[in-house]
């Protein structure tokens, strides 16, 4: 059986590859990564698998709100996995907590228009589901 650390990792790894691969075959093809999948020499893969999955018909949210969610699934599991085999301590509370709160500021900062972006109801709530999951979690 699995021990909870392990579970944890293979979560936190299947949402991390899940979240870009949603990026990779339904985001445009403008985002700065891409330029970086040309650099390295991966676009003529990911043109194969965008040109492979065109036929699939996807939610906006589930385009632009919960990759990041998935990401930051990952990222809390991974602090979790991290300081497993302690009690919380201040350090913990700023590691676990310093990204969903800039993530979500970030959303409250777009709604009136004092960082770039477009506020996105469905991003917080993507990124609240993220956190509380993790949180909740023992």
């Amino acid at each position: 059986m699995l021990s909870k650390k392990s579970l944890y990792l293979i979560i936190a790894v299947t949402a991390m590859l899940t979240g870009s691969f949603i990026y990779l075959i339904a985001r445009p093809e403008s985002l700065l990564m891409f330029s970086w999948i040309d650099a390295i020499g991966l676009h003529d893969g990911v043109s194969l698998l965008r040109h492979s999955s065109n036929g699939i018909l996807l939610a906006s949210p589930l385009i632009y709100s919960v990759p990041f969610a998935l990401w930051l699934l990952s990222y809390l599991l991974c602090i979790k996995v991290i300081w497993s085999d302690r009690s919380p301590t201040k350090a913990w509370y700023i590691w676990f907590w310093i990204v969903p709160c800039v993530s979500l500021l970030s959303e409250v900062l777009q709604s009136v228009k004092l960082c770039p972006g477009t506020f996105d109801k469905d991003d917080v709530l993507c990124l609240l589901a993220a956190t509380l999951i993790v949180r909740i979690t023992p």
